[in-house]
């Protein structure tokens, strides 16, 4: 579990009393969490209540604050300010961070993840926005608003190591890049579905369907696990 460093630095714009959260992402690339903290630090007006990028996560504004985020929609909702990559790797420790933040504060107010939203999502809804982000963000890396969600899901969830494997042993993960769907079992590789019908049958069986790229946590985990169930399975001579 991510670490939220407790460092409150503004204290918003009056009381809040939130039913959704809001994530953002930053639109200016490289800086860090730590940079918007300080620069919230200085009376900034427009500080949100976490911030967090690919090494640490932040809280600067009490979650019992209103904070100027989402135009019209300001006084429904908490929020996160995602700091944006410049690189791949950043990107995905970093989305595995904001991932796990997210999860411990809808947890800590008894919501499920349809209570998160991206800041696209206010501006339609309540107007006085424009804003898309973080959905630009995302795109950039091949990633995807409902992969994010998913990812909250499972951390929300509590998935464990030993329970990801219970999972792994008959999931599915879309590759965002190529649109190629595969079926995954661990010691046994991936096999590429020919048809939309064999993907629908397994997800009926309950079999999980990850969307996720070459790149992404969920992709890098599975190779972990596959790799290390074959290794078992030769020691065995299974």
């Amino acid at each position: 579990m991510v670490q939220i460093k407790e460092e409150i630095v503004n204290q918003g714009h009056g009381y809040l009393s939130p039913s959704l959260f809001a994530v953002h992402s930053t639109a200016n690339p490289g800086a860090t969490a730590r940079n918007h903290r300080d620069l919230w630090s200085r009376g900034y007006d427009y500080a949100v209540h976490l911030t967090s990028d690919w090494t640490e996560a932040i809280h600067c504004v009490p979650y019992d604050r209103l904070c100027w985020q989402v135009g019209n929609g300001n006084g429904t909702c908490e929020g996160i300010e995602i700091c944006e990559a410049t690189n791949a790797s950043d990107f995905w420790k970093g989305i595995e961070i904001a991932a796990d933040v997210i999860a411990q504060r809808l947890r800590a107010h008894g919501w499920g993840v349809d209570r998160m939203h991206p800041h696209q999502w206010f501006a339609q809804v309540y107007g006085g926005s424009d804003h898309t982000d973080p959905i630009p963000y995302f795109t950039r890396y091949g990633y995807t608003w409902q992969a994010f969600v998913q990812l909250v899901q499972q951390k929300l969830s509590g998935v464990t190591a030993g329970q990801e494997v219970d999972i792994m042993a008959g999931m599915m993960i879309r590759n965002d890049d190529t649109g190629v769907i595969w079926y995954c079992e661990p010691g046994k590789g991936r096999t590429a579905l020919t048809h939309v019908d064999q993907a629908n049958l397994l997800q009926q069986a309950g079999v999980p369907l990850i969307h996720a790229n070459s790149r992404a946590p969920w992709w890098a985990r599975f190779d972990q696990i596959d790799a290390l169930v074959r290794t078992t399975m030769k020691k065995l001579g299974v």
